[in-house]
């Protein structure tokens, strides 16, 4: 299956003669590399019809069996942790303001609050935001500019627990709402961020935890 682009769209969207990547070949698209993937936002994030893009894109990927490539400026993961932030928190990303906020002035205050090591909440609160539309909006800025829009706090420089573990700490209550709803490690890893493995020993921690749980209650 092939990611969603100009020349694989075949339906009568007035964008898409209007799209960028309509002059690029489409192996832009899947380039795994991290410069593939950093030339093919390029494409996607200067590309005037990049909110239309986007929101073909999450429609005709709510049916699909999976997500591939890069598609409006994101990797699958990244469009698959769309899916999670509005299962989990009903919330759908502002595209419009997100794209706002890759402009020249919020771009330097969000690459600003980035290198400082703050987590999203924190960077989306740094910029006037408090609901979980204005996380998500945040987090879906932060990846059109190419930067790290996971959820998991970085770690500290004198903290030695591993990175699963303060994975476990920090977000449980999503893990095991991601796992209620029938969502696996490639779920919980694109929606929190973090490898595939770390979501798998994070995963398996939760269960014995909750195993525990049920364990006492019983």
């Amino acid at each position: 299956m092939k990611t969603i682009h100009a020349k694989t769209i075949r339906n009568s969207s007035d964008w898409l003669d209007r799209a960028s990547c309509r002059s690029v070949g489409r192996e832009t698209f899947y380039d795994g590399s991290a410069e593939g993937r950093q030339a093919a936002r390029l494409v996607c994030t200067r590309c005037h019809v990049l909110l239309e893009c986007l929101a073909d894109t999450q429609a005709l990927e709510a049916a699909a069996e999976g997500r591939w490539g890069m598609a409006a400026g994101l990797t699958a993961p990244q469009r698959l942790a769309l899916v999670w932030e509005e299962r989990l928190h009903g919330a759908r990303p502002d595209a419009a303001k997100a794209r706002e906020l890759t402009d020249w002035g919020w771009r330097k205050a969000l690459r600003r609050h980035h290198g400082r090591g703050l987590t999203l909440g924190e960077i989306t609160q740094a910029i006037g935001g408090t609901t979980p539309q204005h996380h998500v909006t945040t987090r879906l800025a932060l990846w059109w500019l190419g930067l790290d829009g996971a959820r998991v706090r970085p770690r500290a420089a004198d903290d030695l627990t591993p990175k699963w573990q303060r994975v476990v700490n920090e977000h449980r209550g999503e893990i095991e709402g991601i796992r209620a709803a029938g969502g696996n490690r490639f779920d919980v890893s694109a929606y929190l961020g973090v490898s595939i493995s770390c979501a798998e020993l994070a995963i398996a921690r939760v269960n014995k935890l909750t195993a525990g749980v049920l364990e006492v209650a019983a």
